[in-house]
């Protein structure tokens, strides 16, 4: 996943951070997580957290084809998007297991069921793709 040169990311990008006012975009906020790394980082993690609080999963589209306007994702940029959604979420799954973050009853939450599904919706995509 190193087949672009590092940029500044937000490091953290999903819904919760856009803002709008009446359908018009007006701002990003929290860059609390900003780092360097592909510029194609921000667009993996909104896929992974795409769906997390409107299960029609739309938001990724919409935010991949205003990508396109700007610069077209080519077949390798969308893979790579896939393989950072899947290594965040993998990433994410495994601190959660490391802290052990359930809650009083032993159940492991909606972040961590919804972690679990995207993980495997994204290793049968890129099966698929390779």
């Amino acid at each position: 996943m190193e087949w672009h040169a590092p940029r500044l990311v937000h490091g953290d990008f999903d819904d919760d951070h856009i803002f709008a006012h009446h359908g018009t975009y007006t701002g990003i906020i929290d860059f609390g997580e900003i780092q360097g790394s592909s510029p194609l980082y921000d667009l993996g993690h909104f896929k992974l957290h795409d769906g997390q609080y409107h299960h029609d999963r739309l938001g990724f589209r919409s935010l991949a084809a205003g990508y396109n306007e700007v610069r077209e994702l080519s077949y390798e940029d969308q893979v790579e998007i896939d393989l950072w959604a899947l290594w965040i979420g993998t990433r994410r799954l495994a601190r959660r297991y490391k802290y052990n973050r359930r809650d009083s009853q032993g159940n492991w939450g909606r972040y961590h069921d919804h972690l679990r599904k995207t993980v495997q919706i994204e290793i049968q995509l890129l099966v698929h793709k390779i």
